[in-house]
C-alpha cells in the first residue's frame, strides 16, 4: 500500500466519523478525490520529469470505487488518454463494475 492510498484511507475515516455520512458516502467522496488528485500530481511528475506514479496505482483508484474522479482527471489533466493499454485496462474496469452493479440490482429485485 502507497502512502497516498494509506492517506485516502484515513482521510475517508475522518470524512466519515466528521461528517457522519454514511460510510459509502464517506469512501466515494474521498477515493474520487484522490484519483482526481493522483491523475493531476502524475501529469505534473510527467511534465517535470520526476518520478511517477505506476498505472497500478492509477487504476487501483478507479477499482476501488473512484472511477468518476479517475474518469475527470484523465479529462481535466488530459492524462493518460492516449495510452491505448491503460485506456484499455480502464474500460475492462469499469466494465467488470458496471457486471458487478448490474448483478447486486438483479439479485436485490428478485430475491
Amino acid at each position: 500500500m502507497s502512502i497516498v492510498q494509506f492517506l485516502t484511507v484515513v482521510v475517508a475515516f475522518s470524512v466519515w466519523s466528521g461528517l457522519r455520512a454514511h460510510p459509502l458516502a464517506a469512501w466515494l467522496l474521498t477515493v474520487n478525490a484522490f484519483g482526481f488528485g493522483v491523475f493531476g500530481c502524475d501529469k505534473f511528475f510527467a511534465k517535470r520529469g520526476w518520478r511517477r506514479v505506476s498505472e497500478a496505482d492509477l487504476l487501483v483508484y478507479t477499482l476501488v470505487g473512484g472511477t468518476l474522479g479517475t474518469w475527470l482527471g484523465m479529462r481535466a489533466f488530459r492524462h493518460k488518454t492516449r495510452k491505448e493499454s491503460f485506456r484499455k485496462a480502464f474500460r475492462i474496469v469499469v466494465a467488470g463494475q458496471g457486471l458487478l452493479l448490474a448483478g447486486v440490482i438483479c439479485w436485490m429485485a428478485f430475491r
